[in-house]
């Protein structure tokens, strides 16, 4: 249901760290350990917010090599939720 999915997306970005994650994202994909040095917290805590907005559908990643990449999913379904993202000044 369409309202079950916006809610997961709601809640996974009404979390600061979480907030500030993707809007780092939306400017460029970055790895775990970029996104860790810039928010000056563990990997594990960064690991467990990065699952968040990717179970809530709103992050893909992809490997390479011994690194792991996060990038923001740009789909219709998203579009609100990355428009308001970008509008945030």
């Amino acid at each position: 249901m369409l309202i079950d999915k916006n809610f997961h997306k709601v809640r996974a970005i009404s979390d600061k760290t979480r907030y500030r994650i993707m809007r780092m994202l939306i400017q460029r994909e970055l790895c775990v350990c970029q996104i860790q040095k810039e928010l000056c917290m563990s990997q594990p805590r960064i690991s467990r917010h990065l699952s968040i907005l990717k179970k809530a559908g709103l992050l893909g990643s992809k490997r390479e090599g011994k690194m792991i990449f996060f990038f923001i999913i740009e789909t219709k379904a998203n579009k609100k939720f990355l428009d308001f993202l970008r509008e945030e000044k």
